[in-house]
């Protein structure tokens, strides 16, 4: 999340705030033998090229809440659907609610964090066990993968530690299993994930669906911005997950297979977990 620095009694992002001073810098080089008003035409023409780095952010935030609000929808139509039909509370029912609540204590955590972002990029470094981030991703997901009746087998080796931010790398790993969710359109849905560490200290994280797949012209475009094949996609989702990875050091490399399926494979550089 952008830090937010006051500027000429305005808000602009910090990094933002940085492009601007140094379009000032080469404007000012640039143009000091023209006229003043040419100058300012010229100087408003590039501010409207830079990036919109506020739109980017926001864009950004929207999409961590579509996830939860897509869960969210699809358990409350069901819930109606049953009252309407005049059916007590059913072991359904109170799953249904079970994910509304959830869900919305996801969103309030999701929004107290943008309240709260003081400063600049948080990244809070500290040692990690990748297992225990997938556990706890899975545990989020859950009502998602019972909806959709995935059944989710996962491989998870002791010992995957990496140096860290838990919360950012939760963010990364949930958009993945997510992503594995809707590419499964068929009622025998399968997600495996496995985590092991390797004899040169590396971590390994797969992640796999037996899902639509996706087409090999496609596959280098995927972690690209605004690039999507979702008919109400925004193109956000593995952006993210690749400059989160990135952020910590790790690669991210996709196998897929028209009609056959798509694995995601995580490295990052392991750490000792004593």
């Amino acid at each position: 999340m952008k830090s937010l620095i006051a500027r000429n009694d305005k808000r602009y992002p910090h990094s933002e705030r940085r492009l601007m001073d140094v379009k000032e810098r080469r404007v000012g080089k640039d143009l000091s033998n023209v006229d003043s008003e040419d100058k300012i035409m010229m100087e408003n023409t590039l501010l409207k090229k830079q990036p919109n780095n506020r739109e980017k952010f926001v864009q950004e935030i929207v999409h961590e809440l579509r996830n939860p609000l897509t869960a969210l929808k699809i358990a409350n139509d069901l819930l109606r659907q049953e009252q309407l039909e005049g059916n007590g509370q059913s072991e359904e029912s109170r799953l249904f609610s079970e994910i509304i609540h959830n869900n919305i204590n996801r969103l309030d955590k999701l929004i107290k964090e943008l309240l709260q972002e003081d400063g600049a990029d948080h990244f809070s470094l500290s040692k990690v066990d990748l297992c225990d981030v997938l556990n706890m991703v899975l545990q989020e997901s859950k009502e998602r993968i019972l909806l959709e009746k995935i059944e989710v087998k996962k491989n998870l080796t002791a010992g995957c530690f990496i140096l860290g931010d838990s919360s950012k790398l939760s963010v990364a790993f949930l958009n993945l299993i997510i992503n594995a969710i809707e590419a499964i359109k068929h009622p025998k849905g399968k997600i495996w994930i496995s985590a092991y560490l390797t004899n040169t200290r590396k971590v390994h994280i797969v992640i796999k669906d037996n899902g639509d797949g996706i087409a090999k012209d496609m596959q280098q475009k995927i972690f690209d911005p605004n690039f999507t094949q979702k008919s109400d996609g925004v193109g956000l989702g593995l952006a993210h997950v690749k400059a989160i990875l990135d952020l910590h050091g790790g690669t991210i490399t996709v196998d897929s297979e028209k009609g056959i399926g798509t694995a995601f494979i995580i490295q990052f550089d392991g750490t000792d977990g004593k």
